[in-house]
């Protein structure tokens, strides 16, 4: 069995940015200590996953281009997303990674600092851009596999069908303005 494992790791760095933005957003209301430890280890996670898979979409999209029939340009805009978000993801994790060595480090007396309301709102700026960008790169990968399908309601009659087993990924364009 030839599994890609694209679309296994791809839940990780969706679900742990998406999490660690939250908590980065509430460490910056709190400034509690918990709040940016969570944001820092999710994030951590999250980045690591976002780079494995970009690693192993490199693959999948050489199989995908081989069987044809994928939009090219959403494919290279879905690929351009997910390198950007590998670089913010990594940047996010880089200034929560400052804040906390900045906490720990203790001061002439001893005292660890505090964290600073500017050093959490931009950390928590870099996690919740990581945040978004991970969820627009898994938008585009969905509407890669799916086409149109992610489209409507979930369990609404719009006459759609998921694509057979085995067939290459749906990549016609969708018209959602009426015309």
């Amino acid at each position: 069995m030839n599994l890609p494992w694209h679309p296994v790791l791809i839940h990780f760095p969706i679900a742990l940015l998406m999490v660690g933005g939250g908590a980065a957003l509430i460490w910056l209301a709190t400034g509690r200590t918990f709040w940016r430890q969570a944001a820092l280890a999710l994030v951590f996670l999250g980045a690591i996953g976002a780079f494995a898979a970009k690693q192993t979409g490199e693959g999948l999209e050489k199989m995908v281009e081989e069987r044809g029939g994928v939009n090219e340009a959403l494919l290279h805009e879905h690929e351009e997303s997910g390198e950007q978000t590998v670089i913010v993801a990594f940047l996010a994790l880089a200034a929560l990674g400052f804040a906390e060595y900045r906490a720990r480090k203790g001061g002439p007396s001893g005292a660890k600092a505090t964290d600073s309301i500017a050093i959490r709102a931009v950390a928590a700026l870099l996690t919740v851009a990581a945040a978004g960008m991970v969820a627009r790169t898994g938008h585009l990968g969905g509407t890669l596999t799916w086409g149109g399908l992610t489209e409507p309601a979930v369990g609404s009659d719009a006459g759609t069908t998921a694509p057979p087993a085995g067939d290459a990924p749906v990549s016609r364009d969708v018209d959602n303005d009426g015309d």
